[in-house]
């Protein structure tokens, strides 16, 4: 019987343990959050910073002042105006609400994800067209060529992009395909990119970013085919670019959205050897800029 009795009491200890101290989450929204080793708080022994995510009891203590949490696997207490409970309690002027705080739903969102923010976490991939409108330097290379000047090129681009929505700045690396082609003239290029960003202008609907970044290529490629000599040349070389300029983005922080811009860029090529035409027997493209225009998706991965 005594056994018996004492598993009961077990039991019932249990239960009313796992009730004191059921694991919920809360979010730190005050600049520091001090940490105290009582009840009465009269031991603090550190503090959280804002937007630190922390597993909170289920029972708040001191007239509903201060609740548990653990750090370094012992029971401490923290105030409940540091924190910020995850419910789904809104009120009419939809402001998140605790029992000794208020937070906007907006801010408590913002905090959340910066808590939650890795690598891993606020991923985008881009997919764009692109239209370069080459400037006077190719325009010579075509007039050397004996031939019409195209004046425009294609690309085509795939960039995956961090953004979080709590900083102003974030970064995307991708691959890019540039190709223009004429009846007696070919270049195509496989790009690697690397973009950094800053938002001029910053909201959940939409942003205006302006950015700067870094392009390179080892698969540089041109071929001619001059239609008056019959001479022709297929050679391959590398090239070294810059890019910077600005772009709208619709919805950059949704599942899908939109984007739109332009760019400055410019590309030092190398490796490519001259190339003889009717015009000038010693033809060569050492360079090529202009301005790209782009549009394109954005999907949250």
């Amino acid at each position: 019987m005594h056994k018996i009795a004492y598993l009961i009491l077990f039991i019932l200890f249990l239960i009313a343990n796992n009730n004191a101290y059921a694991v919920r989450y809360g979010l730190v929204v005050s600049k520091r959050a001090v940490v105290y080793s009582d009840k009465k708080l009269e031991s603090p022994i550190g503090f959280i910073r804002a937007g630190k995510k922390i597993m909170i009891g289920e029972t708040e203590r001191r007239r509903g002042s201060i609740i548990s949490t653990v750090v370094t696997g012992r029971i401490v207490w923290v105030k409940l105006s540091d924190i910020a409970i995850e419910t789904e309690d809104y009120k009419s002027t939809d402001r998140k609400v605790s029992k000794r705080f208020t937070i906007s739903e907006e801010e408590f969102r913002d905090k959340n994800e910066k808590a939650e923010d890795t690598l891993f976490n606020n991923n985008f991939i881009h997919f764009s067209f692109g239209i370069f409108n080459l400037d006077e330097e190719f325009e010579q290379f075509s007039n050397d060529l004996g031939v019409e000047p195209k004046l425009h090129s294609e690309n085509f681009n795939i960039d995956i992009v961090h953004r979080t929505p709590y900083h102003r700045s974030f970064w995307s690396m991708g691959l890019a395909y540039y190709t223009q082609s004429h009846d007696e003239y070919k270049w195509s290029a496989f790009i690697g990119q690397f973009t950094y960003y800053w938002s001029l202008i910053k909201s959940r609907v939409f942003t205006i970013d302006l950015y700067g970044g870094v392009m390179i290529t080892g698969d540089f490629k041109l071929i001619t085919n001059n239609l008056t000599t019959t001479l022709t040349s297929n050679d391959s070389g590398n090239a070294l670019g810059y890019k910077f300029g600005g772009q709208l983005k619709l919805f950059p922080y949704s599942a899908i959205g939109l984007v739109a811009g332009l760019s400055n860029q410019y590309f030092i090529i190398n490796e490519l050897g001259p190339i003889t035409t009717s015009v000038n027997p010693e033809t060569e493209l050492n360079s090529i800029g202009g301005i790209n225009i782009y549009f394109g998706l954005s999907w949250k991965l």
